[in-house]
């Protein structure tokens, strides 16, 4: 019953785990004029908290939940800021995209760029969710071993039943059986004297050889009728009230 709810509860659990909702945005800011990559560029998003990054490399990455957002990029020479870049998003399902981004010179910031940096909109909208389905295949593989742990249990914990059950039905149906009068009288002896007696003991009260009352012993040993339990050189014979 322990192990059932213990089971049940780790279920439950996986099933209300929360799976990631939220999509990776990753890229390289480029040059306008060379599109070389343009490190050391400071990047800012308006999620909810804000997120800031200083790219050494040029390369950006932000985890972002489904929402409009605004990515804006600005490279610096001389504490002057040179090159920017907005970009505006819109992100509608979760998974790993690529956006790169282009800085335009300051000096080039004529209506035309001004207006390409404005407008730009990138939907992202129903991508492969590359992450999620993972996570989905994990969480019921787990759900599905333990299934089969407390199946194998149950059904082991009843094939034990099953066989003790069946044990006892034969003792007890041997039992209730006509024994041999040689047997009977190896019982009734035993009563006699408190259920318990040495195997030399019973051999003084048969005319039998020691070999014929050590298989007698040992027949109603194996009927579940006596216990044999052997001390030292001598038997002590118990019998199984």
């Amino acid at each position: 019953m322990k192990l059932t709810y213990q089971i049940f509860t780790m279920c439950i659990f996986l099933l209300f785990l929360p799976i990631t909702n939220a999509a990776t945005i990753q890229g390289t800011i480029y040059d306008w004029t060379t599109l070389d990559t343009v490190p050391n560029t400071i990047l800012t998003i308006n999620s909810n908290p804000p997120q800031t990054l200083v790219s050494k490399d040029g390369t950006y990455s932000f985890e972002l939940s489904k929402g409009k957002y605004i990515i804006s990029a600005i490279h610096y020479t001389n504490n002057q800021p040179d090159a920017a870049i907005n970009e505006t998003i819109t992100i509608t399902d979760d998974g790993i995209f690529t956006m790169d981004l282009i800085l335009f010179p300051e000096s080039n910031f004529d209506e035309d760029i001004k207006d390409i940096i404005n407008d730009t909109d990138f939907d992202i909208i129903y991508p492969y969710n590359d992450k999620t389905n993972i996570n989905i295949y994990i969480y019921a593989t787990i759900i599905a071993i333990l299934i089969l742990i407390y199946t194998y249990r149950k059904t082991l914990r009843g094939a034990i039943k099953s066989r003790h059950a069946t044990k006892k039905i034969i003792i007890e149906t041997t039992k209730n059986k006509e024994l041999p009068n040689e047997l009977k009288q190896i019982i009734s002896i035993l009563k006699k004297n408190s259920g318990r007696m040495t195997q030399k003991q019973i051999r003084k009260e048969f005319p039998f050889s020691e070999a014929k009352v050590s298989l007698m012993i040992t027949e109603l040993e194996e009927l579940g009728i006596i216990k044999r339990i052997k001390t030292g050189r001598t038997n002590v014979i118990i019998f199984c009230k």
